[in-house]
């Protein structure tokens, strides 16, 4: 029996120190010349790995569901992931595809990432072990990229009969979905941050009270129904509405080394928290804390929290809505 399992994408980043290259608008690279780099590192990352790191820090029993490259990236990350006591039985290894590559661009505060998504894309219903799915607590969907993001619906819909709990952080591709505020309304926790909640809503610019409220009309929230919905704003902090309290947690000062991956760990350390204290402010504490701690050092997912680790106080404030 697994306490979560999240269903998402694997990959391979790469990390390049770019201060080196000429800048303008853009990082420029001159045609038929070659470069030297100083420094290069690779982690792993993608929504799946990110999540599932922190569930399994966390030492809650995690489950990864996916697809990657049966490739040699694939292979390092399936083994990466046995390491971190993440159950690998329900990920695929695909014939013919690679494996998703993340290459990140750094120089000082900043960044240019370029994404390959390959067999992460690829995840259908027939790779899914749907009777070992059933084995679950709870089920944290991370973005979901081209035809795998057409398993939504699906998945939803199988916790729902199956009494799961669902968190959905959902990629563009999946807020695209024509029935998407009919299946909003069908999770437990809804994660997104402010562009995509602006996207859901069609509220622009960003006006926290009207996006929430919006939220509110299509997933029915309320506090009976067991139903969260959470905005990360970065720099901004992230708020939080439980149906009956507007919360908002401010961003600590800190310096920010690489934010690739903080979204991921904001809202697996939202649903850990949950999982953990049930309260909806402990969840933001431990939320933030894993976040901050995560953008702290290079990587996706290697500054996550222990369960052992402290949970820095962060002060939240709380109002109703109206």
């Amino acid at each position: 029996m697994f306490n979560i399992i999240a269903i998402g994408s694997a990959t391979k980043d790469i990390f390049i120190n770019a201060k080196k290259l000429k800048k303008g608008k853009g990082f420029c690279f001159p045609l038929g010349g070659k470069i030297e780099l100083e420094n290069l590192q690779t982690f792993s990352g993608g929504g799946g790995v990110n999540t599932t790191a922190t569930f399994s820090l966390q030492e809650l029993k995690t489950g990864f569901c996916g697809v990657v490259g049966q490739d040699l990236v694939g292979q390092e990350l399936i083994e990466e992931l046995k390491e971190k006591g993440i159950d690998t039985s329900l990920l695929k290894a695909r014939k013919g595809k690679a494996t998703d590559l993340g290459i990140i661009f750094h120089a000082k505060n900043e960044r240019t990432i370029i994404l390959f998504h390959g067999a992460s894309r690829t995840l259908e219903e027939k790779d899914i072990d749907w009777k070992k799915l059933k084995e679950t607590d709870w089920l944290y969907i991370a973005p979901l990229w081209g035809k795998a993001a057409n398993l939504t619906e699906k998945l939803i819909s199988f916790a729902k009969y199956n009494r799961i709990k669902v968190s959905l952080n959902p990629s563009l591709d999946q807020l695209k979905l024509k029935n998407i505020k009919e299946l909003i309304n069908k999770i437990n926790v809804l994660l997104l941050n402010d562009d995509e909640a602006c996207f859901l809503t069609h509220v622009k610019p960003y006006r926290e009270k009207r996006v929430f409220s919006s939220i509110c009309s299509c997933a029915k929230l309320s506090l009976a129904q067991d139903k969260i919905a959470v905005i990360t704003k970065g720099k901004q902090g992230a708020a939080a509405f439980d149906g009956k309290f507007l919360y908002q947690i401010p961003t600590p000062k800190v310096k920010v080394v690489d934010a690739t991956g903080a979204g991921d760990s904001f809202g697996s350390g939202f649903v850990t928290g949950l999982i953990r204290f049930k309260n909806t402010e402990k969840a933001l504490k431990l939320a933030m804390a894993n976040a901050i701690s995560n953008i702290r050092v290079f990587g996706a997912n290697r500054g996550l929290l222990k369960k052992s680790d402290k949970i820095p106080e962060i002060k939240i404030t709380k109002q109703t809505l109206n």
